[in-house]
């Protein structure tokens, strides 16, 4: 069950292109509940640049690798209180 929006932010991920340029991503993030049954997956058309489809608790994210990785410390305040954010651009 999909709870909270938690934040909204903007990222500019560099491409490697001539000349470099940058691709503009808008991130939502949601608090969740999830079944214990539930098995994560790819939707039907998945990103061919997708990695991996994970549903884990806010005390494991030091245990993976996040993209753009200072998001894992504006989703280590969520449970304080600091929740519905747009947190601006991201890097």
């Amino acid at each position: 069950m999909i709870r909270d929006l938690i934040h909204v932010a903007d990222w500019f991920k560099p491409r490697d292109t001539a000349p470099p340029s940058t691709r503009q991503l808008v991130e939502f993030l949601f608090a969740c509940d999830v079944p214990p049954q539930y098995e994560a997956k790819n939707g039907h058309r998945p990103d061919k640049h997708q990695v991996d489809v994970v549903w884990i608790d806010l005390g494991q994210l030091s245990c993976i690798q996040l993209f753009p990785r200072s998001l894992s410390t504006h989703l280590a305040d969520y449970p304080h209180g600091r929740n519905r954010i747009y947190l601006g651009t991201i890097d």
